[in-house]
């Protein structure tokens, strides 16, 4: 006879966990889309593959947070930081963090001027990447032309609009082109690996 095993606990919580997130992302492509007005059949394959990563990643660390040492040094953590007598402090010193390790990688800076700078380069081309890519498939940003003028363009943010520019303007330019600006962050970073690469493997023949 077949026997119906039960998951564990901490995997039913881990995937309600995913299971929620993916339909709140779900819900915001509907919402953002305008019930689907905006929404690009063509991307369909898109969408739900980072609705399926969306729960994968939101499972996984459901799960990483459930385990014993990390659930506590998460909880602490969180104590810690909200401390009344220390909590202005934390804040400045997570606008500090957030601002030379993630957003300027610092940390990578005092390994080599060289390597912060391809890996810099290849995070921030991957974010604006990602910023502009996701928006566009959920349909949450879309443009139309100016009603009676098709030489002016409007940006639309979740179905409302927000600012227009002429088609020729350098705002156009920079809008319409912002995943060419991204490939070349990209670009470039993956240029100094390879230059790094092929100078250590020089040294390297060298050296023999």
């Amino acid at each position: 006879m077949w026997q119906i095993r039960l998951l564990k606990p901490e995997v039913a919580k881990a995937a309600l966990w995913g299971l929620l997130a993916t339909l709140i992302l779900a819900g915001l492509v509907v919402i953002g889309s305008r019930n689907l007005s905006y929404f690009d059949a063509a991307l369909v394959g898109y969408t739900f593959a980072t609705l399926f990563a969306t729960f994968g990643i939101v499972y996984r660390y459901a799960m990483w947070l459930q385990r014993p040492p990390t659930a506590l040094y998460w909880r602490r953590g969180w104590q810690v930081y909200f401390k009344r007598e220390h909590r202005t402090a934390n804040f400045g010193n997570w606008l500090k963090r957030v601002g030379n390790d993630i957003a300027l990688n610092r940390f990578i800076f005092a390994r080599g001027a060289e390597r912060w700078l391809a890996h810099w380069t290849i995070m921030w081309g991957c974010i604006i990447a990602a910023a502009i890519t996701f928006p566009l498939v959920f349909g949450w940003i879309h443009f139309e032309t100016a009603a009676g003028d098709v030489n002016w363009y409007r940006l639309f943010l979740f179905g409302f609009p927000t600012f227009s520019f002429p088609v020729h303007s350098p705002w156009a330019m920079l809008i319409f082109h912002g995943l060419v600006w991204s490939a070349f962050l990209v670009i470039a970073g993956a240029c100094a690996i390879e230059a790094r690469q092929r100078r250590n493997s020089s040294r390297k023949i060298f050296c023999r």
